[in-house]
């Protein structure tokens, strides 16, 4: 008998953190007897999910930044979709979230969730922005059955936004493939691969050169930690728009790497012996996990759902946001201490696979779902709109 049917929507299948989490969703829910059916902006993660088994639907109008004319067709072409007949509608990022919970009670689909990856608004957004976007989020929060934050820290925030009700609210960590990075082969042929040498200290970053990441930062700390650490190098791996201010500020340097976009990250993670972050802000980023998942240390700013992962001094270290200094001297100390990052190593291994995995992230929302669908068929939604 075929399962409940369920559409994941987000705006677009491009490579990201968000979208990783929807490709791996599909395919345990898949797994858990659902009727799984993506539907996003075409993107280069569409052949993953249809190895899933799960159904790709592209759309056409839905796009990140915020344009009336063409949200009115996203609109339309969602209300379409829906017409399909789906008994979840399970969205991820802001447009598509909006967007998509709206449509979906208009459509009166019986379940209705979504997934806070980071909040929708951030620091550097300016005040007619920000309120815009909080009265669209609070809009759509009034439809929802179910809002999952991947972190404590993302459920706090949420609540001090009022975003979400705390009878909506479920933390559901979004995990990952623990077994792709559980053995990525030899470390010394992955070192020679990014042209550093097999014995080699390698400590690096994995991400989009964005503001939110402050790839500045990052390039200030990997200058110091050459300059401190003679035989170590420093890569950064990602493309982005600042890309090229990041290859300015690093030039001259040649055991700073800045690779850009590289199609398989876990053959960077099996050259690095420690990862930094000096993200802004984050909700719970995949790169953390990947590392650790991976057995490497991570050195962060302690933003948001970091310090839920990184233990500090027992899986890697946390700084203050924009202590960039700070991050490189824990960096320092770890290059320079091999029996500590060994220790670290394992604790981090064992922290993703007893929190992090997609397996718990699938069974999870599987279980969220049908507790949702229970409480529908039995009586009246619960509680009021949010406030």
């Amino acid at each position: 008998m075929q399962g409940p049917r369920v559409l994941l929507l987000i705006t677009h299948l491009d490579p990201g953190g968000a979208q990783e989490t929807v490709v791996l969703l599909a395919d345990g829910l898949t797994r858990h007897g659902f009727d799984v059916t993506v539907a996003a902006r075409p993107g280069a993660e569409e052949a993953r999910v249809e190895l899933s088994g799960a159904r790709v639907e592209r759309l056409e109008h839905l796009y990140r930044p915020v344009a009336p004319l063409r949200d009115a067709r996203a609109y339309r072409e969602l209300r379409g979709l829906l017409r399909e007949g789906f008994d979840v509608v399970h969205t991820h990022s802001s447009k598509a979230g909006v967007l998509g919970r709206l449509a979906a009670r208009r459509a009166r689909v019986p379940a209705i969730v979504h997934t806070s990856h980071g909040l929708p608004v951030n620091p550097d957004m300016g005040r007619s922005a920000r309120a815009v976007l909080l009265a669209a989020e609070r809009a759509a929060a009034k439809t929802s059955d179910a809002i999952v934050a991947v972190s404590r820290a993302t459920e706090r925030e949420l609540l001090e936004l009022r975003l979400a009700r705390p009878d909506q609210l479920v933390v559901i960590p979004s995990g990952v493939d623990v077994g792709r990075f559980a053995d990525l082969g030899d470390r010394a042929a992955a070192k020679r691969a990014l042209g550093v040498e097999p014995t080699a200290p390698v400590a690096g970053w994995i991400g989009r050169h964005f503001d939110q990441k402050r790839p500045a930062d990052v390039v200030r700390a990997a200058l110091e930690i050459t300059r401190a650490v003679p035989e170590a190098h420093f890569v950064m791996a990602g493309d982005g728009p600042l890309i090229d201010e990041s290859r300015a500020a690093a030039a001259g340097e040649r055991r700073v790497h800045v690779l850009g976009h590289r199609s398989e990250v876990g053959e960077v993670y099996a050259a690095l012996d420690v990862m930094l972050l000096a993200s802004a802000w984050e909700g719970l980023p995949r790169t953390v996990l990947e590392a650790h998942a991976a057995g490497v240390p991570v050195v962060s700013t302690d933003v948001s759902g970091v310090g839920e992962v990184v233990a500090h001094e027992t899986t890697g270290f946390l700084a203050a946001p924009g202590d960039w200094r700070t991050l490189a001297r824990r960096t320092v100390e770890l290059l320079r201490d091999p029996e500590r990052r060994d220790r670290m190593s394992r604790a981090a291994r064992s922290r993703v696979d007893d929190f992090y995995s997609a397996a718990h992230t699938a069974r999870a929302t599987a279980e969220l779902y049908r507790d949702v669908l229970s409480r529908k068929k039995a009586g009246p939604r619960r509680g009021g709109p949010a406030t």
